[in-house]
């Protein structure tokens, strides 16, 4: 997926859901997103209690009458999670090509 202007972080996205929380013609959608790091130098890679070091995926949701809005929205929250956890978390930022070697 192409990087977006106003974040620069390239993301790829993982899954993408959409229900309708409501009937009629206000229905009310909500969408959740999965996105990871789509850097090719380096993975938010963490770690699992029982499969150790595994590459980190971000959730995102959203809600809205509209489903592009409640979409952006879920996806914006998910780049969110993700910037910040990669920023707060700048030591356990490994170079792709080791996650393999790691997670093995």
């Amino acid at each position: 997926m192409p990087t977006l202007a106003a974040v620069q972080v390239p993301a790829d996205l993982l899954d993408y859901s959409l229900n309708s929380v409501t009937g009629g013609i206000e229905a009310l959608a909500t969408t959740r997103v999965m996105i990871r790091s789509a850097d090719k130098a380096v993975a938010a890679v963490a770690f699992h209690a029982t499969r150790g070091k595994v590459e980190r995926t971000f959730s995102g949701t959203g809600s809205d009458v509209d489903v592009v809005v409640s979409s952006a929205n879920a996806y914006v929250h998910a780049l969110n999670k993700m910037i910040s956890w990669l920023g707060s978390n700048a030591t356990t930022v490994l170079p792709k090509k080791n996650v393999d070697a790691v997670a093995a």
